[in-house]
């Protein structure tokens, strides 16, 4: 129940201390995930240029305060969908 009651609480007005505390929970023991699709275009140049929308995304979600980030590529994933995500690694993991 409390999971869930966050969750829309979440989807309507963002994560907050309020709503956690309405379902007895505290804010900063909550693991804060969202899931995020991307498009990277079929030519692998493409693919590697494309990696700068999905990162900066990444940095908003995380100064919104996210701590977690799945990813999935909406093509579908491949050996150059991989190495692509993989080069942006050390960036990704310095936010």
């Amino acid at each position: 129940m409390a999971v869930s009651a966050l969750m829309i609480a979440w989807r309507s007005a963002g994560p907050n201390d309020a709503s956690a505390r309405s379902e007895g929970r505290d804010y900063a023991e909550i693991d804060k995930t969202v899931t995020s699709a991307f498009d990277l275009g079929l030519d692998r140049q493409a693919r590697q240029a494309g990696l700068a929308e999905p990162v900066d995304h990444i940095r908003e979600l995380a100064a919104a305060g996210l701590e977690h980030v799945l990813i999935s590529p909406r093509q579908g994933w491949d050996q150059a969908t991989l190495e692509a995500v993989a080069s942006v690694l050390p960036e990704v993991h310095a936010i």
